[in-house]
């Protein structure tokens, strides 16, 4: 009974999982759909322009930050050896 009781219940969760993967590329398509949609008018692709200006900006921000935690790490470094070597 245990065992038929286990069995109905993982079929229930794979159905379960199923659906859910089944809204989320429902709601994907739609986004697409209407970003789409946006796209043909002018301000939507304003806004488009905006969002990935604002997505370059970010990811520069990125790289400006990690390249100046490198350059900080090489001068420890340096600072390190030169006092190692006195």
């Amino acid at each position: 009974m245990a065992q038929v009781l286990n069995t109905e219940a993982d079929k229930a969760e794979q159905i379960f999982e199923a659906q859910a993967i089944l809204a989320v590329a429902e709601a994907g398509a739609n986004a697409l759909k209407i970003i789409g949609q946006v796209a043909n008018i002018v301000e939507g692709q304003r806004a488009i322009k905006l969002e990935l200006a604002g997505d370059a900006i970010e990811v520069k921000k990125a790289i400006a930050k990690e390249s100046f935690r490198l350059f900080y790490c090489r001068m420890v470094k340096l600072r390190l050896r030169v006092s190692l070597a006195k």
